[in-house]
């Protein structure tokens, strides 16, 4: 193997799975590099997301880069996939050589991810739980289609859409502890889509306020909170110069 190749373990946002990365690990994995991407529990076909907590994500990420045995890997954490890799990266420290968040809540200690948003926004993913018997949420078609797939043609705001899953209500109303909300004693990148509109471009955007979490400047790029999917060559180039010492 090229003794410049890192391992790469992608965690899905909110709706999607691993699946949203393959176009990613495909481009990681031409470059020389070890692309592992994996699906939160609760979101993959056959998933009960009623049975699935905020602490079942962190375990199963924790578990999977230990039964793979991975080390200096790359971790790196989408929307709300930025809490479990928060916590994994305190809790694996000596396995993980840097954290890579795009566009990732970074978690405050005792504050969920409803907690930190937009109180319209938490009323609308709320309001729309009911329709899987309030046990999960999944955004509007309108929502994604405005806010995070916008510059796409209307047949792939479609198809992408038509591919998501509702997330477990659990990722977003459950706390996390002190030490796993912990800011990581690790090297830390923050990417930012110049093109997000994921989250209102105000206070509640991604940068400042995360980036201020963590003490780091945005890493910004032209694109979207949907990226991988739009334009993953791009997403690939910045894990890829990023991750670098």
């Amino acid at each position: 193997m090229n003794p410049e190749s890192k391992t790469f373990v992608l965690v899905a946002g909110a709706w999607a799975g691993g699946w949203a990365w393959n176009a990613v690990v495909r481009d990681l994995e031409q470059r020389g590099h070890r692309a592992i991407a994996l699906t939160l529990p609760g979101s993959a076909t056959g998933d009960d997301p009623a049975t699935v907590s905020l602490g079942d994500a962190i375990t199963f990420v924790a578990s999977e880069i230990e039964r793979r045995d991975l080390r200096d890997i790359v971790l790196v954490g989408h929307d709300v996939s930025g809490y479990p890799v928060t916590a994994v990266a305190n809790r694996l420290a000596d396995r993980i050589a840097r954290v890579v968040y795009w566009s990732a809540f970074v978690p405050r200690a005792e504050e969920s991810i409803f907690e930190g948003i937009p109180a319209e926004d938490t009323d609308m993913l709320k309001s729309g739980a009911a329709a899987y018997g309030g046990h999960a949420v999944l955004a509007p078609y309108a929502r994604w289609q405005s806010s995070f797939v916008h510059t796409a043609p209307e047949p792939v705001q479609a198809l992408t859409y038509s591919l998501l899953r509702p997330l477990p209500i659990a990722y977003m109303s459950e706390r996390m502890t002190a030490a796993d909300s912990a800011v990581p004693r690790l090297p830390v990148s923050y990417l930012v889509g110049t093109q997000d509109r994921s989250l209102p471009r105000n206070e509640n955007w991604w940068t400042p306020k995360y980036t201020a979490r963590l003490g780091v400047e945005p890493v910004l790029f032209e694109g979207t909170h949907a990226a991988h999917l739009l334009d993953p060559a791009t997403v690939a180039d910045l894990l890829e110069t990023t991750s670098n010492p």
